[in-house]
Order: C-alpha cells, then structure tokens, then sequence
C-alpha cells in the first residue's frame, strides 16, 4: 500500500468502530521477521498472518474462512 502499511491500516481499521462489522482480514507477507507475528497476535480483527508463497490448500482455507 502507497500510503500506510498493514499494521498501519489495521489501526485505522480499528479506529473506525464500526458496530456488528466483521470482516474477514488475512496478512500475506513475505516477511520471516518474528516481530511481525508478535505483533500479528495483538490485532484480534486478524483471521490470520501468512507468509508467501501460500499454498493452494492455504488459500482454500482463507476463501472458506471468508464465508464464515
């Protein structure tokens, strides 16, 4: 993203407080630094933090965990 990063827009996101909005949220990074899944684990609107290449099943995982 040009103008904030993930962890950025999940603040904003989070600053919205939007009653009854749930959405489905995954991180895919490229990143193996282990602050960053730290820090992953503070953001409860995460489904979840992936690291690239994602598998196909990893990605039929996020799709089925979209529909709730």
């Amino acid at each position: 993203m040009p103008s904030m990063n993930g962890w950025q827009f999940l603040t904003a996101l989070r600053s919205l407080d939007v009653p009854g909005y749930d959405p489905t949220i995954f991180i895919v990074s490229s990143t193996l630094d282990e602050d960053d899944f730290e820090t992953a684990k503070e953001f409860t609107e995460l489904t979840g933090f992936k690291t690239k290449p994602i598998t196909q099943a990893q990605l039929a995982e996020m799709i089925s965990a979209a529909g709730h």
